[in-house]
């Protein structure tokens, strides 16, 4: 073989290999590009769920907090000094800056703890689940979260323009089949208000993340 034949055969070769090369460093680019973007989608998922979860950063600080008891069904719950805890006899109500958590007893008597809520008058679309864990178990509120410009809306009151609407509920005896309210522990929680100016979103959070400490603080053993 000549020198000339050698030459050409070592660049053909040589120029393969940069081909094979750069084909395989292209296959392993799209394949980390691939990863990364699946990790990115994951990452999406993970915080869209905490933020309808209402995943709280920062533990809240319970230690000082008031506890109430009821001895007839074994069932107790913390809430801040500055809230305000009705006690129906079959249902408590506690207050809680904007907003408010019931707890509905399986005990007889005429359910007074009512939330008011104005679901005839929501849009589409405000369906949420919120999760909670409660004694180790965990368990999903279903509930609507719902906030209306009502400028221009003859059905609202002329000096309120900001509606808002938040309202989830759930049953801590979940595994029993309770019917109605009646046969269950069953818990509500949200915001309604009717105001002229709009909520800060720390003040929401700040409700919201305590009414769900609240409802987590519960102990309970059911009949």
């Amino acid at each position: 073989m000549n020198k000339k034949n050698i030459v050409i055969i070592s660049v053909a070769v040589v120029v393969f290999a940069i081909i094979i090369g750069g084909f395989l460093f292209w296959k392993n680019s799209q394949k980390i590009e691939i990863s990364q973007q699946q990790n990115q989608n994951q990452q999406s998922n993970e915080d869209t769920r905490d933020e309808s979860a209402g995943i709280r950063d920062v533990a809240m600080d319970t230690s000082d907090w008031v506890i109430e008891k009821n001895d007839v069904i074994d069932f107790s719950f913390h809430y801040p000094r500055d809230a305000k805890n009705i006690n129906e006899g079959n249902c408590y109500r506690v207050e809680y800056g904007l907003g408010f958590a019931i707890f509905f007893l399986p005990i007889e008597g005429d359910m007074r703890c009512g939330a008011r809520t104005g679901v005839g008058v929501l849009p589409d679309n405000v369906d949420v689940t919120d999760y909670l864990t409660i004694g180790g178990k965990k368990y999903e509120a279903q509930g609507f979260r719902a906030v209306i410009d009502t400028k221009g809306e003859k059905f609202f009151k002329p000096d309120t323009r900001y509606f808002y609407d938040f309202y989830y509920m759930f049953d801590l005896n979940k595994d029993k089949n309770c019917g109605d309210a009646s046969g269950c522990e069953r818990v509500g929680y949200g915001i309604y208000k009717e105001v002229s100016t709009p909520l800060s979103e720390e003040d929401i959070d700040n409700t919201m993340n305590t009414l769900r400490a609240i409802i987590e603080s519960v102990n309970f053993n059911m009949p």
